[in-house]
């Protein structure tokens, strides 16, 4: 009797793993096949108006701030007086209105600097420095745009190549942490003297984009896409704003990809529900709108006050989805037609493929620090593509906008090494 029971409950015990291993082959068959039709779905929806996403910056007077309050935030929080050494104190961040060839003369230099500290007036010498805190911002947002599947488009980086942080580099009296706290709190009077540049170190100025930073929790917890292993879940987010999640220190999250308009899934090794660090990117219809209202209450707007990396979509752009990767002269020519900001100002004259070319314009690659060591490794090594361009009514930000263009064509002509340079000269 034991005997025959052994065989009957081996008998079930046998059936029962097999019947389990279908079952569960055909639940991941299922899920398998859900997730491949949203990430078919996801791509329909990169095809939309809804893909591109742009960046624009102002810099403001900080008491005018406020006046931009829902479309444009500071880019960068309060600057932090201290390093985590306490080693280096700086003063405060400034923007140097000045070209990128006087900005690397005078950062050389030192320059002197008046403390008044209830009464008495201490002398101190500072230097300026670039404040690295913009481009790490620009790094965590690519990061994004790779993580949510966006394509990247250039940002113009005028604004950003010109934010610096005034250093102190000498004092002669006791610098407590209370007079730490009350410089940057604004207690004390401070004045420089930065010589023949002293109208363009500009104070008192803060940099906005249109990006905010915020916390979103996922509003459903859709079962786990592989046991143990990842799980699903679903943000929904405002008609009126891109949203991109961003990565936390543990790189928790797989991917992520749009299951719909305003519906944004989330692959993450988590398995309990989290509040997410994103990027709450503002429409551009939002930010022309805020301008206008702000250029009409501003009686002397400067020049340098908005830079963008909107484009224009021809109707070529519009109706060709699937080649991308047209090579002409006449895609080229359309770089430059198609920004507000360089059209009928910087025009392309010539386009040679020469190895030697002497350099005659002080330009940069906006994309450099996005780049990782392999990237930097070849870039070198590929055909070049020389752009000839013509520049109308030559300014400090002249050289700054030809970097955009150069970039964002380098951005889309991988496999040339892109360079800017005057023609005729």
């Amino acid at each position: 009797m034991n005997r025959e029971n052994e065989i009957f409950e081996k008998e079930m015990l046998g059936k029962s793993l097999r019947e389990m291993f279908f079952e569960m082959n055909v639940e991941m068959q299922e899920r398998f096949r859900e997730i491949k039709d949203k990430f078919l779905e996801a791509k329909i929806n990169e095809s939309s108006e809804y893909e591109d996403i742009f960046v624009e910056t102002v810099l403001v007077e900080k008491e005018d701030v406020f006046k931009m309050d829902g479309v444009f935030f500071p880019v960068v929080d309060k600057i932090d007086i201290i390093d985590e050494n306490y080693k280096d104190i700086y003063l405060e961040n400034v923007y140097l209105n000045l070209d990128l060839r006087k900005i690397n003369e005078v950062l050389e230099r030192e320059f002197f600097g008046w403390i008044d500290i209830d009464g008495d007036n201490y002398e101190v010498k500072v230097r300026l420095v670039k404040d690295e805190r913009y481009f790490d911002e620009i790094k965590k947002l690519y990061n994004s745009f790779e993580l949510n599947g966006k394509k990247w488009k250039t940002i113009n980086m005028a604004h950003f190549m010109r934010c610096y942080k005034i250093k102190l580099a000498e004092y002669g009296f006791d610098m407590s942490q209370d007079i730490l706290e009350k410089i940057q709190n604004g207690k004390y009077e401070i004045t420089y003297d930065f010589e023949e540049i002293q109208d363009k170190v500009l104070r008192d100025r803060e940099l906005l984009w249109n990006i905010e930073k915020k916390n979103i929790i996922s509003t459903i917890f859709v079962r786990p896409t592989k046991i143990d292993i990842s799980f699903e879940y679903t943000i929904n987010f405002e008609s009126d704003e891109q949203i991109l999640v961003s990565n936390n220190e543990n790189e928790d999250i797989l991917c992520c990809y749009y299951s719909g308009k305003n519906k944004l899934n989330i692959l993450s090794k988590k398995n309990t529900g989290d509040i997410w660090d994103v990027f709450s990117v503002k429409p551009i219809e939002k930010c022309r709108k805020i301008l206008e209202l702000y250029g009409k209450s501003s009686e002397n707007q400067e020049d340098y006050f908005h830079f963008t990396n909107f484009r224009n979509k021809s109707f070529i752009d519009k109706i060709q989805t699937k080649n991308r990767n047209t090579r002409s002269r006449a895609f080229l020519e359309k770089y430059f037609l198609e920004y507000e900001f360089t059209k009928d100002k910087i025009l392309l004259k010539d386009i040679n493929f020469k190895e030697n070319i002497e350099k005659n314009i002080d330009t940069y690659d906006c994309n450099e620090s996005l780049k990782n060591d392999f990237q930097k490794g070849y870039s070198d090594k590929k055909p070049k593509l020389n752009l000839f361009v013509e520049i109308k009514d030559f300014d400090e930000y002249s050289e700054d906008k030809v970097s955009f263009l150069i970039s964002e064509i380098q951005n889309n002509y991988n496999e040339f090494e892109c360079r800017g340079y005057l023609y005729g000269e």
